[in-house]
């Protein structure tokens, strides 16, 4: 039986929501709508507030008696990072770094306190040695994972927080830039990553990693520069890379927020001689708040550890946090499983971290 769409109209949309007990929709796009402009809600909850400008985030408040907002303060902004490097722009339109940061969300955060504000302390997501991370290194240990879950037979191949160093090996820099080019890449962890997402195929298709019947793992490889993300999906198109049990996504750090996945692979991309750290610097912890906790049971980072110690910021906290904690942390050599020109398979042989 062939099931056919219902064709609404305003007046029909207008009817429906009017008599609707809960009414779904987002900040601008449904409410918006003509047929609901003048619908008054009792209570509005708001969630993903953090990430919504106060023009966004007003247009739904102001039509409800009450709020609830739900955000996190600590990851992405609603206006590109991009914005307050251009110091021009600023200029021209007198913006101050506070005007383009604050958001109504942040704004409130800041003014109010218990009972009008409310940690949520519990996070479910990530499996306690990733979760544990994440809170000592941008929430000031406030977050507990009281969910102790873990993907079958994932410790046959890491520890659920891995980082490859890249140090050691000779073509660990970023590319250069040439012409007008401002993204960045660097082809060497992007075939690192490949050779991960590889290893994990194959691990599960001998039955290391053990994936309930019917179910596919969710696979988000992340990186903080267009450029690497164009190098990572010439990657994973290759013909001659033949994945059976994953289907990896590559995203931005932009795109990636907001979003859930089993394993993550993040690239650090930036490696260079004169210690240039750019979107990754210490001003900008929060984009590496959003790539590190994206995955539930695996994290995978990659990049020079070398240089990313060499400045203050959260890449140093992070490998700090790692070396202390080795119960669920692991940084290795990445010559290890360094890919060479003829591309061997890839080990599924765990080797001991050396921290």
């Amino acid at each position: 039986m062939s099931l056919s769409p219902i064709s609404l109209t305003p007046a029909s949309v207008c009817t429906r929501c009017s008599t609707a007990q809960v009414v779904a929709g987002t900040a601008i796009g449904f409410l918006g709508h003509r047929a609901v402009r003048d619908l008054e809600f009792d209570l509005c909850i708001f969630d993903e507030a953090s990430k919504a400008t106060a023009t966004e985030a007003l247009v739904p408040l102001a039509r409800a008696k009450r709020w609830i907002l739900v955000g996190d303060t600590n990851q992405l902004p609603p206006i590109g990072e991009d914005l307050l490097r251009n110091e021009q722009i600023m200029a021209d339109h007198q913006l101050g770094d506070d005007l383009v940061k604050t958001t109504l969300f942040q704004y409130l955060a800041d003014c109010t306190d218990a009972p009008v504000k409310h940690l949520l302390r519990e996070q479910y997501r990530m499996t306690p040695a990733i979760g544990n991370m994440i809170s000592s290194c941008f929430y000031d240990r406030k977050l507990i994972s009281p969910n102790d879950h873990v993907l079958a037979g994932y410790a046959g191949i890491s520890k659920p927080v891995l980082w490859l160093d890249t140090s050691p090996l000779s073509g660990r820099r970023e590319s250069e830039r040439t012409g007008a080019e401002k993204s960045i890449s660097n082809p060497l962890e992007a075939k690192l990553a490949i050779n991960r997402v590889k290893l994990i195929d194959q691990a599960i298709d001998k039955g290391v990693i053990r994936v309930p019947d019917g179910e596919r793992l969710d696979v988000l490889v992340i990186a903080p520069y267009g450029r690497q993300v164009d190098e990572l999906k010439r990657g994973l198109a290759d013909p001659q890379l033949k994945l059976t049990h994953i289907s990896p996504e590559v995203l931005s750090v932009d795109a990636v927020q907001g979003r859930g996945c089993d394993l993550a692979i993040f690239s650090v991309t930036r490696s260079n001689p004169s210690g240039q750290l750019g979107f990754l610097a210490e001003p900008y912890w929060r984009r590496i708040n959003v790539a590190l906790s994206r995955a539930r049971f695996g994290l995978t980072i990659i990049g020079d550890a070398g240089f990313c110690r060499s400045k203050p910021g959260a890449l140093h906290d992070v490998l700090d946090y790692m070396s202390g904690h080795p119960e669920g942390c692991e940084i290795l050599n990445a010559y290890l499983l360094a890919p060479t020109a003829s591309w061997p398979s890839a080990s599924i042989t765990h080797v001991p971290a050396s921290n």
